[in-house]
């Protein structure tokens, strides 16, 4: 049994969870995009996590937020709608998102 367990509200292991994936994606997306004119392919988007890091990573960067060039996959279609939303809602960015 975790050492947490007992010691943390479901909710609080779920807050934790989400702040570390958080992390582990904003470190992935500084350590893979380089320049403001790199393109981002991420090929199962889910909810388009790993996407929103690389755009924010690649605005830092210098590239005008609606010229980002972000490339998804993913079989499921609510995942592909679900990271459009992501996309313009937090980052203003458009994506070539396809199944």
């Amino acid at each position: 049994m975790p050492a947490y367990k007992g010691k943390l509200s479901d909710a609080e292991i779920q807050a934790v969870a989400a702040h570390v994936k958080a992390n582990r994606l904003r470190l992935l997306a500084h350590w893979a995009v380089r320049s403001a004119d790199d393109a981002v392919l991420d090929p199962g988007v889910g909810d388009g996590a790993f996407l929103v890091e690389a755009a924010l990573r690649l605005t830092r960067l210098g590239s005008p937020g609606s010229k980002c060039r972000l490339y998804g996959f993913d079989i499921n279609p609510a995942a592909i709608a679900v990271t459009e939303s992501n996309l313009r809602s937090l980052t203003g960015t458009e994506s070539n998102i396809s199944l």
